[in-house]
């Protein structure tokens, strides 16, 4: 099994990972309000930054399964992601929607006045992703298919970003964040024939094929637009 442990600044995306371990520090939106809910309503309050999150491939099937783990009073604790009713810690957000007749926990990626851009993925075959109203209405749907051939997964992540844009637009926030991964930052390094040493040039290349904006689901950070 391997593991990838990602940061904020990374711009690469692995498909074949089984395992993937996201590290959840630096500032927090939420200081000294950290909580779990679980699906009995029970709350949980959980040490300030102390939140991690996995989520684990089952071999050679489709099946994604994610645990949030955390410390409550210095002791360490986890919950499935199932079975979590609604959430907030450091920079994420959590909340139940109704998914094919069932109530499933989702995070909020993004929210402003009147919409809300949500995000789950249970396989590794979908990312389920929708932009709803303040009644729950799906307004977009902006699931991707991840099994879908090169051409159609670049058609369907570029109509993903420009719908993202259309509506969240004008939250600055949003558009720093989208051109993250609108761009892929090489370092090129080659030697000096004078001074014998290496050099570092930082290329800024665009992405024609949005190939990075899977990290932008992966990593769901919670952004407030209201």
């Amino acid at each position: 099994m391997s593991f990838l442990i990602y940061k904020l600044i990374d711009f690469y995306y692995e498909e074949t990972i089984f395992c993937i371990f996201i590290y959840l520090f630096g500032c927090n939106i939420y200081s000294q309000n950290e909580y779990i809910i679980d699906k009995k309503g029970k709350k949980i309050i959980i040490d300030d930054g102390s939140t991690m999150m996995s989520a684990f491939y089952h071999g050679k099937t489709i099946k994604r399964t994610v645990r949030i783990y955390y410390k409550q009073n210095g002791i360490e604790k986890s919950i499935e992601f199932l079975d979590i009713k609604e959430a907030k810690y450091s920079n994420y957000k959590i909340d139940t929607f109704k998914y094919e007749d069932k109530d499933l926990p989702y995070f909020i990626l993004i929210e402003n006045q009147n919409l809300r851009l949500i995000s789950f993925q249970n396989t590794n075959k979908f990312i389920h992703s929708y932009i709803i109203d303040e009644n729950n209405n799906v307004i977009e749907d902006l699931t991707l298919n991840l099994y879908s051939n090169n051409k159609k997964l670049n058609e369907e992540r570029a109509i993903v970003e420009s719908k993202i844009r259309k509506h969240f637009g004008d939250c600055e926030n949003v558009i720093k964040r989208l051109e993250k991964y609108k761009y892929n930052t090489m370092k090129n390094t080659y030697k000096s024939r004078l001074y014998g040493n290496n050099k570092d040039i930082q290329e800024k290349l665009e992405n024609k094929n949005y190939e990075t904006l899977m990290i932008f689901f992966d990593n769901p950070m919670y952004l407030n637009c209201k």
